[in-house]
């Protein structure tokens, strides 16, 4: 299933600064209770410009482990994995649920990253839709 979710980012966002996913091919894996969306990865830009969508890509594919989740494993701005921002309320929220943080899959609507909503609103209404056309055809 994530194979195919992979192949319908366009070429034209691989590039940028952003994230697609926040857990693992286990995640992704059978049929699940939750599903975490986000909006769209926070952050700068211009200073996260070396953490493309392509990056994000890969690194769920080579990852040895595939139960892995952003939220319990990742470094985010340098602090301890599963410290920064909403990290531990997404972590309390799922052991609260009795779920294991690498068995939900997580992802964002839109990939490209910017430092709040508003900034992704232009095009947050044609990427939204390409969302719901992936998931209507899949």
């Amino acid at each position: 299933m994530i194979e195919k979710f992979i192949e319908r980012i366009s070429p034209d966002l691989r590039n940028k600064s952003g994230s697609v996913f926040y857990t693992g091919v286990d995640a992704f894996t059978g049929e699940k209770d939750l599903y975490l969306l986000g909006l769209n990865p926070g952050g700068s830009p211009e200073e996260q410009a070396n953490e493309t969508v392509e990056l994000s890509i890969s690194h769920i594919l080579e990852n040895e482990s595939k139960n892995w989740s952003a939220y319990r494993d990742e470094s985010w701005q340098g602090a301890k994995p599963g410290t920064w921002r909403m990290q531990p309320r997404v972590l309390h929220l799922l052991n609260y649920l009795n779920l294991n943080p690498g068995e939900v899959p997580s992802s964002n609507v839109i990939f490209v990253r910017s430092q709040r909503e508003s900034n992704s609103s232009d095009e947050a209404n044609e990427l939204i839709n390409n969302v719901g056309r992936f998931i209507l055809q899949s």
